[in-house]
């Protein structure tokens, strides 16, 4: 990732963005497109009910 693609941030940022990257085609490609979808699907639920109170 070049300095243009992320504008002027500092480099460890940069670093994590590239490695959140990386890690997030590694899971596409584990899991498939729908096994990934399900997967966020999922982790979108859990954070709502944490942040709503609704897992209780």
């Amino acid at each position: 990732m070049t300095e243009t693609d992320m504008g002027n941030v500092p480099a460890w940022w940069a670093v994590e963005v590239e490695e959140f990257a990386k890690a997030h085609e590694c899971l596409k490609r584990e899991l498939g497109e729908n096994g990934f979808n399900d997967f966020l699907s999922q982790r979108r639920r859990e954070a709502l009910e944490l942040w709503y109170g609704l897992g209780r």
